[in-house]
């Protein structure tokens, strides 16, 4: 996969219709293009649909239903626990991890399992990879979930093959080789997922509104997104009311993009006009 591009931002500014922009212009430019939504409430259908946009051939869209990657998930899991433990056990694990699976964090784990396995499978189907993301304060808790889910992960690997090597010298080995195996395979797939997001060709473009809040939270987005040593490829500043529209409906508007040029000027600034014709956006704008 040549390119990563995640679109982020405070919520309602409008990430799902620039990685939309995003993703036409790379196909109508010859690329392969998949275009995909890790937020739960994914709404790209919705748009396109609005929109009447004609989605190129080689452009494919995905949105994640978690609720259903989740339950495939747990189900995955159970199968592979089911091998090795008995049955009246089976029973007690099935019950806890049925559990597991309705507290905060396990989402995350699903769609940082789900987004690995794409980054391998697909790496060599698609020139980009256009990712349309849930609000700031979601995708900064997924980014470090990826670091510190490829760390336990090592760990845990780690001793299933010190375990593994003690019950090969004792003769009683049996089910831990494909234990071991699982946990290998799933820590390379994560760790290949967060070199990819770190160090791969892997940009954030982050989207603000121009005014107060929408500026203060790209701010601190922005400063985290740094200290995860992330790159970003530009700040989009969208939904720029025209000059003509009344002062009391454009706000202080101008005052914050000019705040926003000197703070975030070390990075590319993209501005986009405020248009209810998406059709308009589809076709003139360029990110």
């Amino acid at each position: 996969m040549k390119e990563i591009v995640f679109f982020t931002g405070k919520g309602g500014v409008g990430k799902t219709t620039l990685s939309i922009i995003s993703a036409l212009k790379r196909a109508r430019e010859g690329r392969r293009v998949l275009l995909i939504s890790i937020d739960p409430a994914h709404s790209l259908s919705d748009i396109l649909d609005e929109a009447k946009v004609t989605v190129p051939n080689n452009m494919d869209i995905l949105e994640i239903d978690i609720l259903k990657e989740t339950e495939k998930y747990i189900r995955n899991a159970l199968d592979n626990i089911r091998k090795f433990i008995g049955s009246e056990t089976f029973k007690k694990v099935k019950e806890t991890v049925e559990s597991v699976a309705e507290s905060p964090g396990t989402e995350d784990a699903v769609l940082i399992d789900f987004l690995s396995r794409l980054v391998v499978e697909k790496v060599d189907k698609y020139s980009s990879l256009i990712i349309d993301t849930a609000p700031s304060g979601h995708t900064l808790r997924f980014l470090r979930d990826i670091s510190s889910a490829g760390s336990l992960l090592e760990f845990i690997s780690k001793e299933a093959r010190n375990i593994e090597h003690l019950k090969n010298l004792s003769g009683t080995l049996k089910g831990n080789i494909e234990i071991s195996n699982i946990l290998k395979e799933r820590y390379e797939r994560i760790r290949k997922l967060d070199i990819t997001i770190k160090k791969g060709n892997t940009y954030f473009f982050v989207v603000m509104n121009p005014d107060y809040v929408s500026f203060m939270e790209t701010r601190r987005l922005i400063e985290n997104l740094e200290g995860l040593k992330l790159k970003i490829g530009a700040v989009v500043i969208n939904k720029i009311m025209p000059s003509h529209i009344p002062e009391e409906y454009r706000g202080d508007q101008e005052e914050i993009i000019n705040r926003a040029e000197r703070e975030f000027g070390r990075f590319k600034i993209i501005k986009v006009p405020f248009k209810r014709d998406k059709g308009f956006l589809f076709e003139k704008v360029d990110i």
